[in-house]
């Protein structure tokens, strides 16, 4: 839920209170709605980084609401609803290679790194005090124009990185 909050997307709160209701009453267990979330987080991570619209989210949150229609299989119901317009891995990876994450909303760029470094450990990272460092300086000095040919058109390209 920390990922989606700091997505700012807020949309999607009714269904997870909705679900953290059922987990307290034992009609979903807690690792049901772990999933569920990490599935949702995946989805509007994707969105934002195809830059899709995401004006279809009310009524898809709406749908996930009504608990008549999952049937008790919350994670297909969401699965369901959602495949039609989640990125796949390819528009994805075109998106993520092509796309400045530096300058988007929300934080996005931290968000990744924040993300990458906890699957690699069980540390619980603050998002907080996540950094992004740049890869190249602000401002060049001669050493980075001798040492890297085109070095100006690179670092115009790689502004804010």
């Amino acid at each position: 839920m920390r990922h989606i909050n700091a997505m700012d997307s807020r949309v999607v709160y009714p269904y997870f209170f909705t679900m953290l209701e059922m987990a307290s009453t034992g009609e979903v267990s807690q690792d049901n709605v772990v999933e569920v979330a990490r599935i949702m987080e995946s989805y509007l991570f994707r969105l934002k980084v195809c830059q899709l619209p995401t004006n279809g989210l009310n009524r898809t949150v709406i749908a996930l609401c009504d608990k008549t229609k999952a049937a008790g299989d919350y994670r297909a119901r969401l699965v369901s609803l959602l495949n039609a317009s989640f990125p796949d891995d390819k528009k994805f990876a075109d998106s993520l290679m092509n796309v400045n994450l530096y300058s988007l909303r929300n934080n996005l760029a931290k968000l990744a790194l924040v993300v990458l470094e906890e699957s690699r450990t069980k540390e619980t990272i603050d998002f907080d005090d996540a950094q992004v460092e740049h890869i190249m300086p602000q401002r060049l000095n001669n050493d980075w124009r001798i040492e890297l040919p085109n070095a100006n058109r690179i670092n115009e390209d790689m502004e804010d990185t």
